[in-house]
């Protein structure tokens, strides 16, 4: 069953998403991870994720909010 809300996303499961989206984890600084996709690094924090900074990395990523939770 997707999740119906961007709250609460932990850097874990933010990263398998874009993942099974069609991104490709690289190595990131310190605690955070990066994620390529569509040609845009997408640096993830460690931890639970603000729901604007998540909102902000799915509109740069080029998939949509609806996509983003039926993968999550």
């Amino acid at each position: 069953m997707a999740r119906r809300s961007l709250k609460n996303v932990r850097q874990e499961e933010a990263i398998r998403t874009f993942v099974r989206l069609g991104g490709v984890e690289r190595p990131g600084k310190g605690s955070h991870r990066v994620v390529n996709l569509n040609s845009m690094n997408l640096s993830i924090p460690y931890g639970i994720l603000k729901e604007g900074l998540l909102r902000y990395l799915i509109k740069i990523s080029g998939v949509s909010v609806e996509d983003f939770l039926k993968a999550l």
